[in-house]
């Protein structure tokens, strides 16, 4: 059994999300929800669209596979899906925020295990 969750077998990874709201900017009343434990490649991937400023390439699965929910509307009201298609509907400078503020999200080092490693066994 895992100490962690009680369950036989191995450990399964916390599935952690963050919901930014864009207070004090253009896009204030903004919230988006998004997950923040995805693949490392999907992490990869994003930052150096972002780096690359080949952004494009990667709001389909962004939108996909971390955008959980929002409370973004068109011109008429009408809800855009939160999704990759979504991702492709709204403004390129809220997208690359969103895809930006998310980066430094995930990459934050979380809190120390306060001597709780056991070391490394060979």
């Amino acid at each position: 059994m895992s100490e962690k969750n009680g369950k036989a077998g191995g450990f399964q990874l916390p599935a952690r999300t963050v919901v930014f709201k864009f207070e004090n900017t253009d896009y204030e009343g903004a919230k988006v929800k998004a997950r923040l434990d995805v693949p490392l490649s999907m992490f990869l991937q994003i930052q150096d669209a972002i780096e690359s400023e080949k952004a494009l390439d990667v709001f389909t699965p962004f939108g996909d596979m971390v955008v959980e929910s929002w409370n973004i509307v068109d011109r008429n009201e009408k809800p855009i899906p939160a999704d990759g298609e979504g991702m492709l509907q709204i403004t390129v400078p809220f997208a690359t925020l969103l895809m930006s503020e998310w980066a430094k999200a995930v990459g934050e080092v979380p809190s120390p295990l306060d001597g709780k490693f056991e070391g490394i066994s060979t």
